[in-house]
């Protein structure tokens, strides 16, 4: 399969992302024929932490996993309301199940956490995501990056690049489903 054949979905909050992790990624994504959709609760205009506006393609309840080769959760201050919501979590843990690539940066990586996926794997996020990581069975490195597995995780916007050549590197490297 290749790159131009692939799409991928971006999960934000609908106030509150970080701006760049966002968009760097998807820059990326795009620049490389990766096709990208944006959920979120509602359909209602997203607002970044910056001040970015986007209008999400989905919302989390019409999202089926199987269209997309990887599901990417969007850090900022917002994303905190996927951490125990049951719809993110169910999603998050399809994707895996299925087979897909489960990405997460900055604050994010807390809704990654509580669904257990991370139990034994080393990841990172935002300093604030250390004690859920650890707490969820994983090993919590601080670094930038950390790839597990099919589980990506970063720690926050200054990463934004890295994250999203990480995420397409994993995309190329990845032939079927």
């Amino acid at each position: 399969m290749s790159l131009s054949e692939k799409k991928v979905l971006f999960i934000i909050p609908n106030k509150n992302f970080r701006d760049e992790e966002l968009i760097e990624p998807r820059r990326i994504l795009e620049n490389n024929k990766v096709k990208t959709n944006i959920a979120s609760k509602t359909n209602e205009i997203c607002i970044g932490m910056l001040g970015t506006k986007i209008t999400p393609n989905l919302t989390l309840d019409k999202v089926i996993i199987n269209e997309y080769e990887a599901i990417i959760f969007i850090g900022g201050s917002g994303s905190t309301i996927y951490w125990n919501d049951k719809t993110a979590l169910n999603l998050a843990k399809e994707a895996y199940l299925k087979g897909k690539l489960l990405c997460s940066i900055c604050l994010a990586s807390g809704t990654i956490a509580n669904t257990g996926l991370l139990k034994g794997k080393n990841a990172t996020g935002w300093i604030d995501t250390k004690e859920l990581i650890e707490k969820t069975g994983g090993k919590y490195t601080g670094k930038d990056l950390e790839i597990s597995g099919r589980i990506i995780t970063a720690i926050g916007h200054q990463v934004s690049k890295q994250f999203g050549e990480a995420i397409l590197k994993c995309l190329e490297n990845k032939i079927d489903n």
